[in-house]
């Protein structure tokens, strides 16, 4: 964690620099289903399976998430600059074809975060016309949401079922912060380690929200390298 205040430990997260929550309490992230935050209480609707010791790390993904990375990438004339950039795995990426496990996928990534997009271009990428398979596997999820009408929850709480579909070990949480604000935690990811895995799961988060009406998300301060958090609110 990163020294901050008066000498002490910053324990809230921030957001761009402006803090969003001081309590100590908040950032104790227990393993219990309400916790203490922003001076009222977190609920989790989708709770951790067990301590971070417990929770196994990822050690494979499956092949559609790179499949349509490598679409996109093709799509926004990136691939190319992308192959530059690839130095570990190419043929087990190259080749790979959607619906089977990828335990290198971190070499793919890795390669998409050296080509030091801005996150318009991210958002560009994860949107764009050249993800129609990225958008056929969060099929589910979207299918959740349109049935949820006006009730994001029902489609949050399938967040977790879906992650377990694509990655072996690691773990989703979901906690109400509000009628209409939600934590999502994302816990024992390398994938993370880079800002551009980073910003694309924002972006999918944000479209799902988004399904919903007007909507935001905001990444909130890693707590680990292989973690992510993020802040959402919908009206």
């Amino acid at each position: 964690m990163d020294e901050g205040g008066a000498g002490g430990v910053d324990y809230g997260f921030l957001v761009t620099g402006s803090v969003v929550t001081n309590n100590p309490l908040a950032f104790a992230r227990a393993n219990v289903n309400t916790r203490l935050v922003m001076g009222g209480q977190e609920e989790a609707i989708v709770p951790l399976p067990g301590t971070r010791a417990q929770i196994p790390p990822a050690t494979a993904y499956r092949s559609t998430w790179v499949v349509s990375s490598l679409n996109s990438l093709r799509y926004h004339g990136l691939f190319e600059r992308y192959l530059g950039e690839l130095r570990e795995h190419r043929d087990e990426i190259l080749s790979c074809v959607a619906g089977t496990w990828l335990p290198v996928a971190r070499s793919h990534y890795r390669a998409c975060d050296a080509l030091g997009l801005s996150d318009a271009q991210i958002m560009e990428i994860v949107r764009g016309p050249g993800a129609q398979v990225r958008r056929a596997w969060y099929a589910r999820l979207i299918a959740a949401a349109e049935q949820a009408n006006e009730n994001p929850w029902a489609m949050l709480a399938q967040l977790e079922r879906n992650w377990r579909r694509g990655v072996t070990g690691s773990a989703v949480a979901v906690f109400r912060l509000g009628p209409k604000e939600a934590r999502v935690e994302y816990v024992a990811c390398e994938l993370f380690r880079f800002p551009y895995y980073c910003e694309a799961t924002r972006v999918v988060l944000l479209s799902l929200v988004e399904r919903f009406g007007a909507g935001s998300v905001r990444t909130l301060r890693q707590r680990a390298t292989d973690e992510a958090h993020y802040q959402l609110h919908w009206v």
